[in-house]
């Protein structure tokens, strides 16, 4: 809970579920040294809204070893919990909390588990270069958790995916069964309430404007998050390029927690000035009006499979805040979703055909607040945290009454 995923995509949504009477138990597995920095901010919020939080340290080494132990950890908690609270539903997140799910239904037939697999996680530890598969031990480890997640899709009261695109594959994963899967998508969602250019006055863009060292007639291009692992920094580049030479007085804002000097370096072997990147780690509350002060914005992630079951943070809280999209195709349903809405362009292909086309629709997008509003509209209608709270809740209430 006090990494950014827990506190945008965990948290907000229990905190909206206990409001309509749900009370939750809450077990994570936290790093020490974040755990330190934020414990008492979590617990406030915890606290707040009646949920018992139970954190337990997060181990990552030994490889696998400290994976095991820390399952080991969730087994003994969750069991313990339920003999003395016999809770009605069992809700995991992903597949190691979802394998203990399974455990507790199997041992307590009444409870209602729910499967919310975020995505195939798996396969994205191969397509991750996590698990080498060349290696025997991590080929028997895929192996073991393809039967797993076979069983979770089948044996879960509910399955909440992330997307549509994917759930023809949970079908044909889980295979023939004598009940119909039953599922609810749930997309990664914003607190659009604080995501809102509306909150910001003109004076305050350019007062946080000059603070980034723009001028108020450049154009900002803007990328937020992790640059690495998932993500394609040299082809967001080639595309930051391809804007240069097509629009002056740009600039491209890079929010990112992560070291910029490699950034920098792929930059200038790419012939692209450096006094043009603003590369500026930022923490949760001030990402909205960092957001506010650009024009556009581009995401490039690795295309694999997995990410058919993908639905990025990112993409809603910057339509929030009423801003053009450029991103590539085959990424879960964000294709079909920018598409429809109008509120960006889709790469094919990472070339410089699909990088002049998707500039020239970028620069097309008027930077008034009707269009804004109009962006913004379609972020508060799919990705609202209050539409998605309410699936879940309609999917609480449908399974507790299920015989």
């Amino acid at each position: 809970m006090t990494d950014p995923l827990g506190q945008s995509q965990v948290l907000p949504y229990i905190c909206e579920l206990s409001k309509k009477g749900y009370r939750f138990h809450l077990i994570s597995f936290e790093k020490p040294d974040k755990f330190i920095q934020l414990k008492s901010s979590i617990q406030k919020i915890c606290d707040d809204h009646s949920i018992v939080w139970h954190p337990q340290p997060y181990t990552k080494t030994p490889p696998i070893l400290s994976t095991i132990g820390d399952i080991r950890v969730m087994y003994r908690k969750a069991f313990e919990l339920h003999k003395s609270e016999n809770f009605s539903i069992v809700h995991c997140r992903s597949y190691l909390p979802g394998m203990i799910g399974r455990l507790l239904k199997k041992k307590n037939p009444k409870l209602k588990f729910i499967f919310d697999m975020r995505g195939f996680w798996i396969d994205e530890r191969v397509e991750g270069n996590i698990w080498n598969l060349k290696n025997p031990i991590y080929r028997t480890i895929f192996n073991y958790f393809k039967i797993k997640e076979k069983q979770l899709f089948r044996e879960a009261d509910a399955v909440i995916s992330l997307t549509e695109i994917a759930i023809p594959i949970i079908k044909k994963i889980r295979g023939n069964s004598v009940r119909e899967l039953n599922y609810t998508v749930i997309p990664c969602c914003v607190d659009t309430n604080k995501f809102n250019f509306n909150l910001f006055s003109d004076e305050d863009i350019e007062s946080k404007r000059h603070e980034l060292g723009i001028d108020k007639n450049d154009y900002v291009l803007i990328y937020l998050g992790s640059i690495s692992t998932w993500y394609l920094p040299e082809e967001m580049l080639d595309f930051y390029k391809v804007l240069i030479q097509r629009k002056n007085n740009t600039k491209f804002l890079i929010i990112t927690q992560e070291d910029p000097t490699w950034l920098i370096k792929l930059a200038e072997t790419k012939n692209i000035p450096t006094d043009q990147l603003i590369i500026k780690s930022a923490n949760r509350n001030e990402v909205p009006s960092l957001i506010n002060v650009s024009n556009g914005t581009v995401f490039f992630i690795k295309q694999s499979f997995s990410k058919m079951a993908s639905s990025p943070t990112k993409k809603a809280e910057l339509m929030s805040m009423g801003i053009p999209i450029v991103c590539n195709s085959k990424i879960g349903d964000t294709e079909r979703i920018i598409n429809e809405g109008k509120t960006g362009f889709v790469c094919t292909d990472f070339d410089q055909n699909n990088y002049e086309k998707a500039v020239k629709a970028l620069l097309s997008f008027p930077n008034t607040k009707e269009e804004k509003t109009r962006i913004r509209n379609q972020a508060i209608a799919q990705f609202s945290l209050l539409e998605g709270s309410n699936r879940y809740y309609e999917m609480y209430e449908t399974i507790l009454h299920q015989e």
